[in-house]
Order: structure tokens, then sequence, then C-alpha cells
């Protein structure tokens, strides 16, 4: 037995040691691309504007030796992301996350031009769609069996006249099947959407890139998909022992009453390798302190987690611990991959917005695989359904609602102004009580009273319970023009008790007085009274000296040899 063991060993060592081979002799760009999944987000304030996250797999000494952080230029197969409205970025470039240095592959996500800091690409369509967004060139590698130096395309649809984002599922670069009988693995994926329903089904070969074949097929047996489950299974006689075989899975985002009715679909692009039949009995296990495989955490941005990942196997030989998905921003430590029996590495990630699935892969020295994911569900604490605001005189109004709440103490309202065309510092200039836990529409509305002419803008800083918050930015400036008539506004408040405020507004340059009158005519305060520009003014009034009753106040302008006068009344009451 132990003889029969060292030999399985032994065979697997070779078959991948003959594969190292053909993929590091073939410099051909033929031989370069091994998964792609392309999803998208949109922004909660404007659908039009679209976040896309693009993970692929490459040939990892096409580019040297990058190691996990790298930048890499993508520029073996010219990969460009074709937003489908007869525009497309330049040439990606890519930060490598994960690698694989025995089967020579690098997983990387794309960049957004120009910004190396930022692994997602934002476009804003016009109005319209659906919009084909996908990658489309050459080659898949050169040693595959079914599409060999075949083009390849990963697609997701886009409509900017809905609110809803795309799945995410993820899978490992290569999934491991045995030669000769029926396996079995699962494609995950999660909806950030409410009220949809996930499909699974093999992608046509114009969806792969008009490639020969999918799903793979040998022997007379093609893999089969369950379109409700994602389960995919495959009898694998005949199937080339060391053989590469690509594949594609469409997942469709349907309405959940009405499944007939598409929402979008993603692709998940990857390589299956056909394992010879191991001896050992034993498939690697992942123990504690790892979380139970399958679960979700649901989370606020910024929460912080971290957790262990421990993988074993009861037969001989080491195993190799890898993570396919890990979402922008976390760490493994030590980093993987890692070999080692038993072996172990610690996640660690501060939650950013969004939904992610994360996939640890224990892998054999005979190839045996086995496979847990973990999704994310990173929701803000406040999603914003709209921000708008109206002008009326020198009076800004901001309205806003929300589709749902979570731990939400309140929201500051802060502005900045424009000065001979830079920004001013925020302010803040109010706060508005938030509802705490809610899952229904909220609206909420803050009145920023008279301001100067100029150009403002403004933002929402939304604020937890714990301390943590996050911005939202009103999509336009505000812009308060010069008056264009004489103007006494009504005080604020009125009545009052002992202060209240008198904006008023002058559309010419000229002489001011502002004068307070009591009810027998009798002037009892002098507030302004000299030369003032056009624009618009606030004064404040004090009436602690004063009895209750009903005072009036008058606003004089004299200006161009021509005077202007205006009275209301306001009532102090103590």
């Amino acid at each position: 037995m132990k003889i029969l063991e060292k030999f399985s060993i032994s065979f697997a060592a070779i078959i991948a040691v003959v594969l190292l081979n053909v993929f590091i002799t073939n410099e051909a760009s033929a031989s370069h691309f091994r998964y792609g999944h392309l999803t998208y987000t949109k922004n909660p304030q404007n659908n039009n504007e679209v976040t896309f996250t693009l993970t692929c797999a490459f040939r990892r000494s096409g580019y040297g030796a990058p190691v996990v952080g790298s930048v890499i230029t993508e520029n073996v197969g010219a990969t460009n992301l074709i937003f489908g409205d007869a525009s497309s970025t330049p040439t990606l470039r890519f930060r490598v996350i994960s690698i694989d240095a025995a089967n020579d592959w690098l997983l990387a996500r794309a960049l957004q031009p120009g910004d190396d800091s930022k692994e997602s690409i934002t476009k804003v369509y016009a109005a319209g769609g659906p919009y084909l967004a996908e990658i489309n060139t050459c080659c898949r590698t050169g040693v595959e069996i079914n599409n060999p130096n075949q083009s390849y395309r990963v697609s997701t649809t886009v409509d900017v006249s809905n609110s809803n984002a795309s799945p995410v599922s993820t899978l490992p670069v290569i999934v491991n099947l045995v030669q000769g009988v029926a396996s079995s693995f699962n494609v995950p994926a999660i909806d950030p959407d409410p009220n949809t329903t996930l499909r699974w089904r093999f992608a046509t070969l114009v969806e792969m890139g008009s490639v020969s074949q999918n799903p793979p097929s040998a022997g007379g047996f093609p893999a089969s998909i369950d379109n409700l489950t994602g389960v995919v299974t495959w009898n694998t006689t005949g199937a080339v022992l060391g053989g590469l075989y690509s594949c594609q899975v469409i997942i469709e985002d349907r309405d959940a009453t009405d499944p007939t009715i598409l929402r979008t679909i993603v692709a998940v692009d990857f390589l299956i390798l056909i394992a010879p039949q191991c001896v050992n009995p034993n498939l690697p296990v992942f123990n504690a302190p790892t979380p139970t495989c399958g679960t979700v955490f649901s989370e606020v941005p910024g929460t912080p987690i971290s957790f262990t990942v421990n993988a074993s196997d009861a037969d001989p030989g080491d195993i190799t611990l890898n993570a396919i998905g890990l979402p922008p921003g976390a760490t493994m430590n030590p980093v993987l991959p890692l070999v080692g029996n038993p072996v172990s590495s610690t996640f660690n990630w501060v939650a950013q917005a969004g939904v992610y699935i994360v996939s640890f892969v224990a892998t054999d020295a005979c190839g045996a695989q086995t496979l847990c994911t973990y999704s994310f569900d990173i929701a803000l604490p406040v999603e914003l359904s709209s921000f708008a605001s109206t002008v009326i005189g020198n009076d800004v109004t901001l309205q806003w609602s929300t589709s749902s709440e979570t731990n939400n103490s309140g929201f500051n309202i802060e502005r900045a102004v424009y000065n001979n065309g830079n920004l001013s510092e925020w302010s803040t200039v109010g706060n508005v009580e938030g509802h705490g836990n809610s899952t229904v529409s909220n609206s909420y509305s803050f009145t920023d009273r008279s301001l100067n002419a100029g150009i403002y803008t403004y933002r929402l800083k939304q604020i937890d319970f714990n301390g943590n918050f996050e911005y939202h930015n009103l999509n336009s400036d505000v812009v308060i023009g010069v008056p264009t008539r004489f103007e006494l506004m009504q005080n604020y408040p009125n009545p009052f008790n002992p202060s209240t405020r008198i904006s008023f507004e002058i559309p010419t340059d000229g002489i001011v007085k502002l004068t307070v009158f009591d009810n027998s005519g009798k002037e009892v305060a002098v507030l302004s009274n000299g030369y003032k520009t056009t624009g618009y003014y606030t004064v404040d009034f004090n009436g602690s000296n004063l009895a209750s009753g009903v005072y009036f106040y008058k606003l004089e302008l004299n200006s161009n040899n021509e005077s202007t006068v205006k009275i209301r009344k306001m009532a102090l009451v103590k």
C-alpha cells in the first residue's frame, strides 16, 4: 500500500511538472488566459454610474515573476474592457491578488485607467441600454484539450434604467476533477439585490468567445449543470489524464416574482484539470478554528473582520492552501499560497461596501481539492435612494431619502463654497436625526438659510451609533445668484423670545437703514445704517429689554437718488 501511495503521489507530481513545462515553454500569447469574471455595482444616487470589477488569471511567467501586490500591464493579450456603447478602456493594468507558481498562474484585479490605487473601473453611461460590457480578445492556453489557442470572452449586461447590480461568484482558477468517475463541484454566487433569484447554465460558444466546445465533454459524457443550484457534474471517463479543459458558466439574475424577467447575466470562465484517482482515501479538510464553510458575514463598512483558516490531510504529503476572490484590501498572514500539513493562515480585512465571495482551496499532493467558501454582504448603514436640492432666494433646501437604515444615528449636513475657483474647507451647518434601524423608505430635509451669493456644494455625513461614518455627496453644485429685487423677509422665528433673525436682499448698492418700532411708532432699535453693496443680508435682533407685544421693522434703501421702503411686523412673546 505504501508503494502505491508513493506511486500515486509521484505520478501526480509528474503530471504537474509536464503541465508546468508546457505552460512555461509556450511563451506565445496563446498560453496566457486562465480565468475571468466581470461584475458591477451602481451608484445609488445615479444608476448611470457603473463600477465594474474584473478579475482575471493569466500565465504568470508571461509577466516575469510578479508577487502578490505587484501591478502588471496586460500587454500579452492587450485585454481592455469594452463598455458596449462604442467606448472602451485602453489596455488594462492589474494588481496581483494571488499566485500559483506550480501551475504558473497569477490572479489579478483590473485597475481604473490612470489610477493604480483603485481596483475597479467606473463608467458613466448615457440613458438607455442594456449594454453588453465585456473583455473579448485572444488567447486561451495552448494546452487546452477542448479550446486550445482560441479567443476568450467574458461579459455582463448592464441596464442603467434600474438600480440592479450583478451577482458575484468565484471559483478556483483550476478546478481539479478525478478521472473516470462522476465528480461534482458548486459554482457559488451571491446577489446584492432583493427580490431576485439566480439561475445557472453553460455559456454558448459565442458567449465564451466563439470557441469549439462548452460544456467540456469526453468519451461521450458532457458536463451538466443544475440550473437551480449551480452544481456542475461531469463523468470524466474518457477525459485526458492531466488534461486541461476550459469551461464557462453563466449566472442569470432573474426577477423572483416573475423568473421570465432577466435582469442581468455574469460569466465565470475557468479551467478543469483531470487528476488521477488517488489511492489515498482522504480529502483535505478544514479544521477549527476555521469558520463554518458557507458562512455569510453581514457587516457594515469599517468593521474589522478576522479569522483563521486551517486545513490538513490525514494522508501522507503536504497540502497547498490558496485563496480566490479576496476583496480589495484583504490580507492573508502568512501570505498564500502556503504549503504544509497542517497549514493555516489568518484573514484580515476592514470591510468595504459591496458583496464578495472568497473561496479557500486546499489541494493535496494527489491533486484532490476541498473548497471552503464564504460570502460577505457589506451593506452601507444607510442606502440613499435620492439626494437633491432646491433654491428659493438665498435659501437652499436639501432633500434626501433612504431605502434602508442600519444603526443610523443621523446626518451632519456639511457645506463648502468656491472662492476664486478653489473649494473651501467643509463646515457643518446642521444635523438631522436618523431612524436607527429601518427597512422602509424615509425622507429627510434641511434648509440652509440666508446664504450670500456664490457657488456651494453639500454633502451628508451619515453617522452610526458606534461613531462610524460615510459621506454622500450632492451630485451638482448650488448657485446663489445676486438679488434681482428689493425684499424684506419675515423674521424667523416669529413669535420670538428674546432673539430673532431678519433677512433682506437689495438689488443695487446704496444706503441701507433697518429700524424697529413699537406699536406706538416709537423707534426702539437701529439694526443697520450705512452703505451696503448688492447682496443678501441677515441681522440679529434681541428684544430682551423690551416688553411683550407687536413690533414693526422697516427697511429703507436709498440708491441712485431713489428711496424704497418695506415694513413687516413681528411678535415678542415672553
